[in-house]
């Protein structure tokens, strides 16, 4: 099965190795985005940890269940908890990175593609 690194890759035509790197940015809110990562990475290299793992569990996952799963390891992650990451949103956005998934992974592990225009399961929120 193809993974959404792959499939982003296709679509976007752009190398396989850059595609973490372009789902980050893609997924980060805006304020995030013009926060300039790499100023804020430079005061605290390890701020965006939580964010890079979950963009490298999603880019090798093959279909939206493994998605949500990588979703609820960083939403429970005691690192997503200080203000800078709550209140102003200095963080990936989890909406922006299930909607990008869902035009790029089938639903299950079954390879079937979600209708056009539906919403898969959320995650339950603590």
């Amino acid at each position: 099965m193809r993974t959404l690194a792959q499939s982003y890759a296709e679509k976007n035509h752009c190398p396989e190795t850059d595609c973490e790197r372009r789902l980050f940015l893609a997924c980060l809110h805006r304020r995030a985005f013009f926060a300039f990562p790499s100023v804020v990475a430079m005061f605290n290299p390890l701020f965006f940890s939580a964010d890079h793992e979950l963009i490298r569990a999603a880019a090798h996952a093959t279909d939206l269940a493994q998605l949500e799963r990588a979703i609820t390891d960083f939403q429970s992650d005691s690192r997503n908890y200080e203000w800078w990451r709550r209140r102003m949103r200095l963080r990936v956005s989890v909406s922006r990175l299930r909607r990008l998934a869902r035009q790029h992974l089938p639903r299950s592990g079954d390879g079937s593609r979600p209708p056009a225009g539906s919403i898969p399961p959320m995650a339950p929120r603590d």
